[in-house]
Order: C-alpha cells, then structure tokens, then sequence
C-alpha cells in the first residue's frame, strides 16, 4: 500500500511539474506574441504608461488630449480622471480596426498590472478570437471603430484586490461605432486608484 502512494504521490509530482512547465510556456508565447506588434509611439504622459500611437484614432487622441489636461491640472479631479481612462479603455478595446491580429489586444495600458494577462488572454479567446491577421496589410474584414463614448454614470467604491483595499469608481458607459457590426454597445467597469491614476480591474455587461 505504501509503495502504491508514493507512487502515486510521484506522478502527481510530475503532472503539476508539466502543468506549470506548460503553463509557463504558454505565458512566455503569449508576452512573445503581444511584444511582436510593432507600433510607433508619437506621444506620451511622463510617470505613467499611457501612450499615443499613430494608429491610434482621431476620436482616442482627443480623449488622450483630454487626460493629458486633467492629469496637468494643479489639482487633479478624480472623478474626471477615473472618466479620461474608462473613455481610453473602451476606446481602445473595441476598435478592432486598426489592430494587427488577435495578440494585438486594446486596453492593456489601462488595466491593473495583477490582471493584465488574464484579461489579454480572456479578450483573445472571445471578442478578439476571429480577427484575421494584417501583418502584409492586406486584410478585408470588416471590424469596429468606435465613433463616440459616453459615461453615463460614475460612482465612488473601494474594492479589494490581492488583499489589498483601494478607492475607485463604478462606471457605467456606452459607445457608438462608425459603422455597426453588432459588436457590444454599453459596459460596467470597476477602476481602482493606484499611484494616483485609475485602472479598469473589471469590465461587465
């Protein structure tokens, strides 16, 4: 009987010594994948992550423009801030268009480092799962452009994350596209404050 359990206590040793051998492989391919995508950085906010590409659209760099102004301001409004970057978010997320393919994914400057590789492999495997590859320039598929976003409310909250209590907000958003592909129209995002910017920690329907 002994010898029976440790034998099996020695398989389920290497079951879970292949099981995190692959999932770090496949981690490692993932953060290979996102790095590939070449971008050109035309613009950025110094002390965050928050850049502009030339890619980007006129509608995310007015909305860029706008957090550039808030963050400038002597006295920084939460409430206008937590709203810049829930805007950004959506933004960036739900315009498909202008990425190179499924590992290209949107948002990711605006979400909590703790949950950043959940949410990029969550958004490859769902909204982003059917985008065709453009890396020859060449692609013919219709995605979506986000043409307008509105907050449509926004609601101080705390929520806790790895243990950790921080302050945020509860927005609840919408948005237009510039042609309608029946992709999503509206979100609930949950944005926490960290080194005084916000981050979406969660996005809902």
């Amino acid at each position: 009987m002994k010898s029976r359990k440790k034998r099996r206590g020695f398989f389920l040793a290497v079951f879970l010594l292949i099981f995190l051998i692959a999932v770090g492989f496949g981690g490692y391919r993932l953060y290979k994948k996102l790095n590939a995508v070449q971008v050109n950085v035309v613009d950025e906010i110094d002390d965050f992550d928050y850049k502009l590409e030339d890619r980007d659209t006129e509608l995310y760099k007015t909305t860029f423009e706008e957090l550039k102004e808030t963050l400038k301001a002597g006295e920084v409004d939460n409430e206008k801030l937590a709203s810049s970057i829930a805007k950004l978010f959506i933004i960036d997320l739900y315009t498909i268009k202008n990425k190179v393919n499924k590992f290209d994914v949107g948002g990711l400057d605006f979400v909590f480092s703790s949950v950043k590789a959940n949410y990029a492999l969550n958004v490859q495997e769902t909204l982003y799962k059917y985008v065709e590859d453009n890396s020859n320039k060449k692609r013919n598929q219709a995605l979506p452009e986000v043409s307008e976003v509105t907050v449509n409310s926004i609601e101080a909250a705390s929520f806790t994350v790895g243990g950790k209590t921080y302050n945020g907000f509860n927005v609840n958003i919408s948005w237009k596209y510039v042609m309608d592909l029946k992709y999503d129209t509206s979100a609930k995002l949950k944005l926490i404050n960290d080194n005084d910017s916000y981050y979406v920690i969660e996005l809902s329907h």
